[in-house]
């Protein structure tokens, strides 16, 4: 009767360690965020220069820095 405990035994801590480590598996990276679109950094650069009480240098060069540093 022992002989055939073993094997049974055997599968079912084979069966056991794969549940855990299924289990503890790490997660799947998250996926990458896509670039905002030229017209949004634009959208985002002409809200953020009026949102400024001083303004240094003109609103044109200020939002073609401000694109082309993303």
């Amino acid at each position: 009767m022992t002989k055939l405990l073993a094997p049974a035994a055997l599968i079912l801590s084979l069966a056991v360690g794969s549940a855990a480590f299924a289990a503890t598996a790490p997660a799947a990276p998250a996926p990458a965020q896509k670039a905002p679109s030229a017209h949004a950094k634009k959208a985002a650069c002409e809200k953020a220069w009026k949102a400024q009480k001083t303004h240094t240098g003109t609103e044109k060069d200020f939002i073609k820095a401000c694109v082309a540093k993303g």
